[in-house]
């Protein structure tokens, strides 16, 4: 796929709308400092894997009924929803355009995936920060076949496209360019797929090592995007585990062994947080299925 009118910028051949991108980056700092955590306006993502089935009640309670479900945090994510689940091998995706706190259609899909009950399901609710945004669905979680496996990758955060652009290399772009938001490129690009382009390009080069490919994204990332308003959460998915990463994000863990599952999410959707568990700035979030959650620590936190 070729870009639109594509212009050389040094080693660059995708331009970025600069006015475009710092309008949009300015809304979105001003909207994290402006309100609680509990009602900023940033995207949350909820993730859970069991060893044979997440148990219908649990999807239904923390994405439609709990507190703080996605659903009621649709309302200050009100840029579309997506869910992503897996049959068998096969990525599956529903996604809608409307915020999931007013739209019936993403009742209907949590009821649906929750009665499947597959082991291991993904979602998020998105407030646009860059690409596509009006008449789009949610993006988000996005997918790519790769290395033998169907990924889903979902992103909290902001990362700068111009700086992921020059990261990933105008020859691995072309080879894996976007599959999202692709109608004006690069501009209509959204900055979290080319994060996700990035992470698997190192873990590629790590010979599909995951860990040590994240490791080695966030060490990178972390050396050349040294301040502003950054958020490098994830969770990423390969259809057998789910890796979850904190930085600059609020970031949740519960497990249960009996009956088996564990769920990350960007927020505790009870106000009584119970047994769910903050992550460690800096902290990489290892979901199996059938065992406890494993942390490992691979990032300094942010300064403060």
């Amino acid at each position: 796929m070729e870009p639109r009118n594509p212009e050389t910028t040094g080693n660059n051949i995708y331009r970025i709308n600069p006015l475009k991108y710092l309008v949009f980056l300015f809304i979105a700092i001003i909207l994290s400092i402006s309100f609680p955590a509990q009602l900023r306006a940033d995207c949350r993502l909820w993730a859970a894997v069991s060893r044979d089935k997440i148990p219908e009640e649990v999807t239904l309670d923390q994405l439609l009924r709990a507190p703080r479900s996605l659903k009621v945090l649709g309302a200050f994510n009100r840029d579309g929803w997506g869910i992503g689940y897996y049959l068998g091998k096969d990525a599956l995706l529903i996604k809608g355009m409307l915020s999931a706190d007013k739209d019936e259609k993403y009742n209907q899909a949590v009821i649906k995936v929750a009665h499947l009950e597959p082991k291991i399901i993904v979602a998020h609710v998105r407030i646009a920060v860059s690409g596509c945004r009006n008449n789009a669905v949610n993006p988000h979680p996005f997918t790519r076949d790769k290395g033998g496996k169907h990924w889903l990758f979902g992103h909290n955060g902001i990362v700068g496209k111009a700086k992921l652009i020059d990261l990933i290399g105008d020859k691995y772009l072309k080879a894996n360019p976007p599959n999202t938001c692709t109608y004006d490129p690069p501009d209509s690009w959204v900055g979290s797929e080319l994060y996700f382009i990035f992470l698997l390009k190192c873990i590629e080069e790590s010979n599909w090592d995951v860990e040590k490919g994240i490791k080695k994204a966030i060490s990178i990332l972390e050396s050349v995007v040294r301040k502003g308003n950054l958020g490098f959460n994830f969770f990423l998915t390969d259809g057998e585990t789910i890796w979850a990463f904190r930085k600059g994000r609020s970031l949740y863990y519960y497990y249960q062994s009996s009956p088996q599952y564990s769920v990350v999410a960007s927020e505790c959707p009870y106000a009584d947080k119970g047994k769910w568990t903050e992550v460690p700035e800096g902290s990489l979030v290892i979901m199996k299925p059938g065992a406890p959650v494993v942390l490992k620590s691979i990032s300094a936190p942010v300064a403060q």
